[in-house]
């Protein structure tokens, strides 16, 4: 919490500081300098998450071969332990105690009509929930947030964003999940399954053989939303303070994000530990 007070306090100074010609298009937050919690995490990702996107999308990294990388290892016993739990769950029929993360990539607010890709800046905005009799329509605990988004909104599409803010979001997640303890699964990014390696197209929710668990849970209405995105950062908060292992309660917990969320976990005490010592760098092994 001082951690981000100081940012607070920085970005504001620098909105009411006089601006030099040349600073004139530069954001408040960069000409204060970045804050000390963000700076904490720039050697995290350059030392670590790189490998683990690399092993996300399946391509080679030229650290793999040598020797252990916390972080790398981390993420492959998930990923294994999501796999062989997939298999007891396939044989049992039942996912009763699976504990889910499904990253939705992508903002809250953000609606499309268009028809192709160099259309999509014009026809692209930010809407407002849809309105019902008195104000905000209700939204049903089974209703995917997409859909109420685009209810009464024939011919648009809620869009994902481009492949550096989606892998900003995986790479986050992956942190969570490992963190949290939950199956991770990525919803609807599918031009993946044709453009990246695995083990990034078996978490596709739309190409997997969890996918009809999700549903059943969706429609029980059990599903949480939690909001980490430029238009919606309301899930800060919980990123920064909840122990993920036992909060929330709800099996399902479907994150929107089209950014890199990551040093919210950092200031997590349940959780920074952790965090901090995959992005540690063994030392190498002696030579022979």
């Amino acid at each position: 919490r001082r951690a981000w007070a100081r940012a607070r306090r920085a970005v504001e100074a620098a909105e009411t500081r006089p601006l030099r010609r040349d600073h004139a298009r530069v954001p408040g937050v960069f000409r204060a300098g970045l804050p000390r919690a963000i700076q904490r995490t720039h050697s995290y990702l350059r030392q670590m998450w790189p490998r683990v996107l690399a092993r996300i999308t399946g391509q080679p990294h030229p650290s793999d071969g040598e020797g252990g990388r916390h972080g790398v290892e981390a993420l492959a016993r998930h990923l294994s332990w999501q796999e062989r739990l997939l298999n007891r769950v396939l044989r049992s029929g039942s996912a009763d105690r699976v504990r889910f993360l499904v990253l939705r990539p992508g903002d809250a607010y953000t609606i499309c009509s268009a028809v192709g890709v160099n259309d999509l800046i014009g026809k692209c905005r930010r809407a407002a929930p849809p309105k019902g009799v008195n104000g905000r329509a209700s939204r049903s605990a089974s209703e995917h947030w997409d859909t109420y988004m685009l209810r009464g909104r024939d011919g648009h599409f809620r869009p994902v964003p481009g492949l550096g803010n989606v892998m900003l979001s995986v790479v986050s997640a992956a942190a969570m999940a490992v963190a949290s303890q939950r199956v991770l699964l990525i919803e609807n990014y599918t031009v993946a399954a044709h453009s990246l390696g695995p083990p990034l197209s078996d978490l596709l929710l739309e190409h997997s053989a969890w996918r009809p668990f999700i549903d059943r849970l969706q429609a029980s209405g059990v599903a949480e939303d939690w909001f980490a995105a430029h238009d919606n950062s309301s899930a800060f908060e919980q990123l920064c303070a909840t122990d993920l292992r036992h909060a929330p309660a709800s099996p399902l917990l479907r994150v929107f994000s089209n950014l890199y969320f990551l040093p919210t976990l950092l200031l997590n005490k349940h959780h920074a530990a952790q965090l901090n010592r995959l992005a540690e760098t063994p030392l190498p092994a002696p030579a022979e």
